[in-house]
């Protein structure tokens, strides 16, 4: 009897778990669709292309190179 309830109960709080994991999810899909105009490229919704606040990385300079080496 103690452990139907034990188990019982932790199911109870795995279903609430992930329904509110999915209702979270779909309320932030809902207010995306929306927009919210704040420029974020966090999003699925944003625009692909360069992040606006995002500086470019310089590129490295002491990388070796993968070509093949040719002993004779």
């Amino acid at each position: 009897m103690i452990q139907q309830a034990v188990v019982l109960l932790i199911v109870c709080i795995s279903i609430f778990y992930v329904g509110r994991y999915l209702w979270n999810s779909l309320k932030e899909i809902w207010q995306a669709k929306k927009g919210c105009g704040g420029g974020c490229a966090n999003c699925a919704f944003a625009p692909l292309g360069d992040k606006p606040n995002r500086k470019s990385a310089a590129k490295p300079t002491n990388i070796i190179s993968l070509t093949p080496i040719d002993r004779k």
